[in-house]
């Protein structure tokens, strides 16, 4: 994974924090379905979130967002699904659906909701950036 500068990373953050809490909840008909624990909702024409769902250990399915920016023939992602499998699922959905290609992927923390689908971002060759911090904490715990 690529460091940012703080200030960098506390840009995106703003980014993110405005575009997500600009918007209202989504109607049930804008959601796209890609699997039973994906979902996107398109939010503008260059924004989509993307839901994910994590199972905990009571049973209770958990959603989990992200942010997808769209410009031209090119996608960032700001945090992965939960896992490998539905980050492959959503990059698949973005090359086949929307024919972009994802450039790069920006991990706003360590944790599963955040950064549970690095690996295969990583095995897919796309650049991953975050906070030198999220790198410093990532590595502690052998994560990718």
């Amino acid at each position: 994974m690529k460091r940012f500068a703080p200030l960098f990373f506390f840009l995106v953050a703003l980014i993110i924090t405005s575009v997500t809490y600009s918007y209202a909840q989504p109607e049930v008909s804008d959601i796209i379905k890609i699997s039973d624990d994906l979902e996107l909702s398109k939010i503008s024409d260059n924004y989509y979130i993307h839901i994910s769902y994590l199972t905990i250990q009571n049973g209770r399915r958990v959603p989990c967002n992200g942010l997808i920016y769209i410009n031209r023939d090119k996608a960032f992602i700001i945090d992965t699904p939960v896992n490998d499998e539905l980050t492959l699922d959503l990059i698949n959905w973005l090359k086949n659906n929307l024919n972009v290609n994802v450039s790069g992927v920006i991990a706003t923390h360590w944790h599963v909701d955040c950064m549970g689908g690095l690996g295969q971002v990583h095995k897919c060759g796309i650049k991953s950036y975050a906070h030198e911090l999220t790198c410093e904490i990532a590595e502690s715990k052998n994560l990718p």
